[in-house]
């Protein structure tokens, strides 16, 4: 998402993960591909086009907005509310309201439909716009059928002290409106931050406590430097996620995002930066939410998104969430252990020029055999056989090789096999 943004996804189980974060989630957002220029008929294409992309087939199964459904006060910061308190919805650009858009999308198959809710700052007479309406926005987003609520901090002040109370408002708001176990609660930029920003609070134990996923970084830009600042937030911290704990995320994904068309000063990733993206953040078990526009996405990167190989290294589990493993200039590996004593890993060439050939030492994986075969994740084709050390070819600038690493005796049976030979 773009530095504009920032953000808390909340739901309501009392520990989270033991319910709804068991696999880092996977869906489709609306803001990289349209910011606030979203309405009722095209939320309605782009999930159509996901459907006949085959992409909720492979398991893109939640369907987010972001900013731009909610009706504005006139004279004042924030959201309108009715006589009662609760939100309403632009009804211009939403004819059939919230709960008639959501029936649609939710009809077409898709899991869940996730909202927003801003948190904006005091207005001029010292009255804050959304705190302290918690409960009623949480049980509006139950009543019209939505499963996930992304609170947006924005412009709130960076003052650890109030992020807790907020997170904690609620989680018991989603409770006491009859959400508890059923609606998706992240934390993006009210605490929890991984990468030095103590000024909203560090990582806390409350953080798993209470959310099913965390933002570890900033919003991420349309840029590779960007992306590799959010990513290394990742770096040390594969031990803090999993099944039954929640998911570090480094914000949303920025491949086939086409910003030309809205922005002609930004030209996003190339096609090799986007997929290097998507393999890094399978490998860390990162949420894998889309950001494209679905009507317009090339074939090609429809290919790696929906990649079999690349989504079940994302949702695995074998015990940890995948990590930085190793490093020697500008080239890193990064590792993620599958079932069976396989091994997934990303080497990337994170500099500007073309890289020579590398070679990584197997036992820095975490592969625990003398000998690996090598499988490539994109093409299911076999690399090399029985090797000591991993020898990555020259990678281009941004590039990486996505690869499994294998031992035929780590295989108890047939379909042991079958998950790496799609």
């Amino acid at each position: 998402m773009r530095a504009t943004v920032a953000c808390v996804i909340l739901a309501a189980t009392g520990v989270v993960g033991t319910k709804l974060a068991t696999t880092p989630p996977l869906g489709w957002s609306s803001w990289n591909a349209f910011h606030e220029d979203i309405r009722e008929e095209r939320l309605v294409q782009q999930a159509k086009a996901l459907k006949d992309l085959g992409l909720l087939a492979a398991g893109y199964s939640q369907f987010n907005i972001d900013s731009g459904w909610e009706a504005h006060a006139m004279s004042e910061p924030g959201p309108a509310r009715n006589s009662s308190g609760f939100l309403v919805s632009n009804i211009t650009k939403f004819p059939s309201g919230m709960e008639g858009t959501i029936s649609q999308i939710l009809s077409l198959g898709f899991s869940g439909f996730g909202m927003y809710a801003p948190m904006t700052p005091p207005g001029p007479d010292g009255v804050n716009r959304t705190i302290g309406f918690e409960g009623k926005d949480a049980a509006y987003f139950v009543q019209i059928g939505a499963n996930w609520v992304k609170v947006d901090a924005l412009k709130m002040p960076k003052d650890p002290t109030w992020t807790h109370d907020e997170v904690q408002r609620w989680r018991t708001g989603i409770n006491d409106a009859g959400g508890e176990g059923s609606f998706f609660f992240s934390n993006c930029h009210c605490g929890c931050m991984s990468n030095g920003d103590q000024r909203r609070g560090g990582f806390r134990k409350w953080c798993p406590e209470l959310t099913d996923m965390w933002r570890t970084s900033q919003d991420v830009q349309p840029n590779f430097p960007a992306v590799l600042h959010n990513l290394d937030t990742l770096a040390g911290i594969g031990h803090q996620a999993g099944p039954g704990i929640g998911w570090n995320d480094p914000d949303i994904l920025e491949i086939g995002v086409n910003y030309p068309e809205w922005d002609p000063s930004t030209p996003g990733l190339t096609f090799i930066e986007g997929r290097t993206q998507f393999a890094l953040w399978c490998v860390t078990s990162s949420p894998l939410l889309l950001g494209f526009d679905a009507t317009k996405v090339s074939a090609d990167v429809v290919a790696v998104v929906g990649n079999k190989g690349a989504i079940d290294v994302n949702q695995l589990w074998a015990g940890f969430a995948g990590d930085r493993v190793w490093q020697d200039g500008n080239f890193e590996a990064w590792a993620k252990p599958q079932p069976h004593g396989v091994v997934a890993i990303v080497v990337v060439n994170r500099g500007e020029t073309l890289g020579s050939d590398v070679t990584v030492p197997l036992k820095s994986t975490g592969f625990n055999r003398t000998t690996a075969t090598i499988v490539d994740v994109w093409t299911s084709t076999t690399v090399a056989q029985s090797v000591q050390t991993l020898v990555v070819p020259v990678l281009d600038p941004h590039d990486s090789v996505f690869w499994i690493l294998k031992s035929v005796d780590t295989f108890h049976n047939e379909s042991d096999v079958d998950f790496l030979e799609h």
